[in-house]
């Protein structure tokens, strides 16, 4: 997840101090969007779950509201289903709603927009698909256009054979991302965080493909 800084492309008006809520049950992934949010002077708060966002969402100041949400997947259908996140429940401007999907799993654009968002992106989320999103949904018309950025990757073909592989990685973002990709391909693996333990893993296994 390569930043995208402000000084690097031209910022919307409508960008500026925006305030957004990420709501996501991983804190490594909703910190990581809410750091790229404050890099391009929007006002981003964190919630990982659906109580702690409406709480964030009624703790606002009437002149000064939330107008937009990012939400997991995971917790699409439960903000959709609370009232409180209603245009009419929070009395202000027009709240959008981008919601982030599994990297494997295409937008039902259909579904979106009956469940209120009215854009999506794809994790892990790159910024410059997130940014259009945002500046597409608050400049557009998002009630009747639905915004979807990063092309989702097809479903992933379970290996025949279970191989396994090593990974070599000290980031903790990155292995998230790693576990997360490589499980969902079929595949077994060890992540190790420096390159002697890498060396100490593949003397003690056989492993198809070292990943660093």
């Amino acid at each position: 997840f390569a930043r995208l800084e402000a000084s690097n492309i031209p910022l919307p008006a409508e960008v500026e101090g925006l305030r957004v809520i990420v709501v996501d049950p991983s804190p490594a992934s909703r910190d990581i969007v809410a750091e790229q949010l404050g890099s391009w002077h929007m006002r981003p708060a964190t919630a990982g779950n659906v109580a702690e966002a409406l709480a964030a969402l009624q703790a606002c100041d009437a002149s000064d509201p939330i107008r937009l949400l990012i939400v997991d997947a995971s917790l699409a259908v439960e903000i959709s289903q609370c009232a409180g996140f209603s245009d009419a429940a929070t009395d202000g401007p027009v709240q959008r709603r981008i919601i982030m999907l599994p990297v494997d799993q295409a937008a039902d654009e259909q579904w979106l927009g009956d469940h209120g968002f009215h854009g999506a992106v794809h994790k892990p989320v790159r910024p410059s698909c997130l940014f259009d999103s945002i500046v597409d949904i608050l400049t557009q018309d998002s009630q009747t256009i639905l915004k979807t950025k990063n092309t989702p990757l097809p479903p992933p073909s379970l290996p025949t054979r279970r191989h396994r592989l090593l990974v070599a990685e000290d980031n903790e973002i990155n292995q998230i991302l790693a576990r997360e990709l490589l499980g969902k391909a079929g595949y077994d693996f060890d992540i190790v965080v420096a390159g002697v333990a890498a060396v100490a893993a593949f003397e003690a296994k056989s492993y198809a493909l070292i990943l660093m």
